[in-house]
């Protein structure tokens, strides 16, 4: 069985060889306002690079696994030097992404930020804003004149947390993608659910976010849980905002993350898990054959946790890798059909 390798210095115990996992933080996704201005945001800023895209998420069964009614959109991927990661861009045609609220913070409840680790938190911070983000502030640790942590907001207002941790960006790009913040109203359910349902494990707060983010002492709980390589930290907050009643994943913001697994039978058995402890879905996953499944998964909360299967001969079409001309060819095909299907919905509600 394939693996991914945790090599990553400070992530594994002394003494540790290679740690096999069969599932792990594949994707994370942003909602967007303007498609190509946050495209070219996060390649300047992060040095991702976009590798491909589609328009063919608007038929019928894209709604059934988003949860969105007569949904259409257009899809960016970036990825960086990683198998099996990517960042996802999503603008939406139908609904219409509505805009997050100015005074949004890490004190709203659902995904509220994209962590990221910079090797230079000076150089990254001048790209951020040479590329038309925004610094919020800047974070002191251990040396007082040093700031080690930034809080920056892309085009759109979406929050970054950007920590200086240059041993976890291997190689020439100067950041790595590597968690997401979440702000819950019932940590405890939200730690069980992640724990329990998807495998993820409590670790140490590495990156001092009990200290970064008190919000003038309204911050009542956080515990870091871990995947493989990535993290998600878990916050509970005194009069924290919740999120609006008619809330949708096509709101402008951190949409969600992916789970994905290196088998079917994994993502079944873990799909059955979750339904088991109460989390629960728009349908029935997904499948094309023996070489995709996909869900869009909510934990007891509510929150999106998207999970999927891709074959490797796939990763190119769906923009986890570079794709071959076979791809670009498929993927033509596919928008097509999705397309003219699309508009024989509409017509149909129409009439």
């Amino acid at each position: 069985m394939p693996h991914w390798n945790r090599w990553e210095e400070g992530l594994l115990p002394a003494g540790a060889g290679i740690y096999t996992v069969n599932r792990r933080i594949g994707q994370i996704a942003l909602v967007v306002s303007d498609q190509a201005r946050s495209t070219a945001f996060y390649a300047r800023a992060f040095g991702l690079e976009h590798v491909f895209g589609t328009s063919a998420f608007r038929r019928e069964s894209a709604g059934t696994i988003q949860g969105i009614d007569n949904v259409a959109s257009t899809t960016h991927w970036l990825i960086d030097d990683r198998e099996l990661f990517q960042l996802e861009i999503f603008q939406f045609e139908h609904p219409r992404s509505r805009p997050l609220p100015e005074d949004h913070s890490i004190c709203d409840d659902g995904y509220n930020r994209v962590i990221i680790a910079v090797k230079s938190l000076q150089e990254t911070s001048e790209r951020v804003t040479a590329a038309g983000g925004v610094i919020n502030a800047l974070l002191f640790g251990g040396q007082p004149d040093c700031a080690d942590h930034a809080l920056v907001r892309d085009p759109d207002g979406i929050l970054l947390e950007l920590v200086e941790a240059p041993e976890l960006v291997p190689g020439e790009r100067p950041a790595r993608i590597i968690g997401l913040g979440i702000t819950s109203p019932d940590l405890a359910t939200t730690v069980e659910d992640m724990c329990e349902g998807f495998g993820f494990t409590p670790c140490e707060d590495r990156f001092r976010h009990g200290t970064f983010w008190q919000a003038d002492g309204r911050l009542e709980s956080e515990q870091t849980l871990q995947l493989d390589d990535m993290y998600l930290v878990v916050s509970q907050y005194r009069n924290n905002r919740a999120r609006a009643a008619d809330y949708r994943l096509a709101d402008i913001g951190v949409m969600n993350f992916a789970i994905c697994f290196l088998s079917q039978e994994d993502f079944a058995d873990c799909y059955r898990r979750t339904q088991q402890i109460g989390m629960y879905s728009s349908g029935d996953p997904f499948a094309i054959g023996e070489v995709a499944s996909v869900t869009y998964n909510n934990d007891r909360q509510g929150f999106s946790v998207k999970m999927f299967y891709l074959a490797k001969k796939l990763w190119g079409l769906y923009g986890f890798a570079h794709p071959r001309w076979q791809d670009r060819v498929t993927m033509k095909l596919m928008e097509w059909k999705s397309q003219r299907k699309h508009r024989k919905h509409i017509r149909r509600r129409a009439a």
